[in-house]
């Protein structure tokens, strides 16, 4: 999600041999930088502070190199040198801002874009970034206030729009009918001038196999890996040919086992949104699936251009995307009830059978524990969910359940979480709401998956954040036997929690208001024996459900995909039958 662009402030050299000299150093130490001779870069550089110690510009280069070198704490030492020799280098503040962000600092990292934005109003890129961190703090009302300044001056930025667009789904206080407006004025502005009268060619003919296209930039080990590979493994060859569109700037594990599992793989990494369009044109794709929405790094600039006939948004992005081009959206009555949902959609609603989605289980071979109150007599509440859905409200609505129960405590574990500063904000908070901070525990980053799902083990209930519910870490907890609490609300992102849930056959685990939230919250830790089935019984439950139903769920979707083609068929009766292979 960072936005992040080099600025410099180079001086102007003056008049004598000893600035010519310098000036020659300087630009020969820019022209190796930017070749990437990194080491002759750092001595073109050092030599400047030899002649001129306090050379706060050649310092800052020196940061710089330094960064693209990756040796960070040499880079952090010069940009904070530079910095304070002057004070009003805005670059120097602002690159060191990126640098703290990369090593997960990111309340010094807020303070440093906060300091460039003085020093530079309009500087575009740490408005945004200021945004950016609000948002991984959960302040979104903040976020959003500064992506709107950034896109004030760059109005042109699809891709600061989009993430504008998505703080509106952690807001309790936004509603459908709003964050469908801002989805729309993102078509206006960004999506509509790409649109192209596309004469679609592709075969009408009900005997082949459908060319469908999946687009994501989470070809990786993502969130995205544990509901994508079930369709992928369990897709009928017979009737589907698969293509994969990847934006994977580093590829892993997950990215070989998605590749082998795809027809056709079509790495978009460095192609242009129209070359990705074409790309998809000529691979004749009938239905591309969009699996990002207005998340980071999406291609709603592809879709936006209509390279497909039949195009589709399913589970990277919790609501609507705006745009008309995408014809569908694949959902449940859970996330969607009919009538209240499709109101806040442009796009139609196709609602699956059981639940919007499948899980593959995590490889690791974990057996669940039992409440682990049951052995330390203190009740242990969780949630690994990102601090950016931790929001006022929520943190009030568990202070107060922290403030019924005196013997229990709170796991958090997250993105950013390692931070101290981010840890001592929400310390602080809790503070104010008359908790004492020995009661809240964070857990650091652990080096291996089998760790983190093993931490599980040490908690009693999750509960679930709310409006932005959890669903990777929800099924997660499930998978290692331990119970989720959560509150349906009234659009998509906050009713996830109640689709999983009523799919695993837990309806009881479901509340609708904060009170009841807090109230079976409460009953539940004063009777952990009523949290069974637990364990591995809970994973025995979630084995069999439809949540891990995976031909059963392939079936649904490509029934899905049937009936958007046909639809799409009939509007083509007036053409005769062609040949299998479709012209652009």
């Amino acid at each position: 999600m960072r936005l992040r662009k080099i600025k410099k402030n180079r001086p102007q050299a003056s008049a004598g041999s000893a600035a010519s000299a310098l000036a020659s150093l300087l630009d020969k130490g820019g022209k190796a930088q930017r070749r990437g001779d990194l080491d002759q870069a750092i001595s073109c550089y050092t030599s400047v502070l030899r002649l001129s110690p306090n050379n706060a510009f050649a310092l800052h280069e020196l940061g710089l190199t330094y960064n693209l070198k990756g040796e960070l704490a040499k880079a952090e030492s010069y940009y904070r040198l530079a910095s304070s020799l002057d004070p009003e280098m805005a670059s120097a503040h602002y690159n060191l801002g990126n640098l703290l962000v990369s090593q997960g600092k990111i309340v010094e990292s807020l303070a440093c874009y906060q300091r460039a934005v003085q020093l530079e109003p309009e500087n575009v890129d740490a408005l945004s970034n200021i945004g950016v961190a609000f948002y991984e703090l959960g302040q979104m009302a903040s976020a959003i206030e500064y992506f709107q300044k950034a896109l004030a001056i760059n109005p042109d930025s699809s891709h600061l729009h989009s993430i504008s667009v998505s703080a509106l789904h952690y807001l309790d206080t936004a509603t459908s009918a709003e964050i469908l407006q801002s989805a729309k004025q993102w078509w206006l502005a960004h999506g509509r001038p790409l649109y192209r009268k596309i004469l679609h060619r592709n075969a009408v003919n009900p005997t082949r196999k459908l060319k469908v296209g999946y687009i994501s930039p989470d070809f990786r080990e993502h969130s995205i890996y544990y509901f994508i590979t079930p369709l992928l493994k369990a897709h009928d060859r017979s009737r589907f040919d698969i293509f994969c569109y990847a934006d994977i700037n580093r590829p892993d594990w997950a990215t070989e086992e998605i590749k082998g599992l795809s027809d056709h793989w079509r790495d978009i990494t460095h192609a242009s949104d129209e070359a990705v369009a074409l790309n998809i044109e000529r691979d004749g794709i009938d239905l591309l699936i969009d699996l990002a929405g207005h998340m980071t790094g999406n291609r709603l600039c592809v879709f936006a251009q209509k390279p497909a006939p039949v195009q589709i948004s399913w589970l990277g992005y919790p609501g609507t995307t705006g745009l008309p081009t995408i014809d569908y959206r694949l959902v449940d009555t859970v996330t969607d009830p009919p009538g209240e949902a499709d109101q806040g959609h442009s796009e139609e609603l196709i609602r699956l059978p059981g639940c919007f989605l499948c899980y593959q289980p995590p490889a690791e071979d974990i057996d669940p524990g039992p409440p682990p109150s049951l052995r330390t007599g203190t009740f242990t509440f969780g949630s690994f969910n990102n601090p950016a859905k931790m929001n006022p409200t929520l943190l009030t609505t568990w202070a107060t359940i922290l403030r019924k129960l005196p013997n229990s405590h709170l796991l958090l574990k997250g993105k950013h979480l390692n931070d101290c500063g981010v840890q001592n904000s929400l310390l602080n908070t809790f503070t104010r709401l008359g908790i004492d901070t020995t009661r809240i525990c964070f857990s650091p980053h652990l080096p291996s998956r089998r760790e983190h799902l093993t931490l599980y083990n040490g908690i009693d209930l999750c509960l679930d954040t709310f409006p932005y519910n959890g669903t990777t870490t929800t099924l997660e907890a499930l998978w290692m036997g331990v119970p989720v609490l959560t509150l349906r609300g009234d659009r998509h992102a906050s009713r996830v929690g109640a689709s999983i849930l009523q799919a695993l056959g837990r309806p009881e685990l479901i509340t609708d208001t904060q009170q009841s939230y807090i109230d079976a919250a409460i009953r539940l830790a004063s009777d952990p024996l009523a949290l069974a089935p637990r364990g591995a019984s809970l994973r025995g439950q979630l084995l069999t459900s439809p949540l891990c139903a995976t031909r059963r769920f392939a079936e649904g979707v490509e029934s899905a995909y049937k009936g958007a083609w046909q639809k799409w068929e009939k509007t083509q009766h007036g053409r005769a039958l062609s040949s299998d292979h479709p012209t652009t």
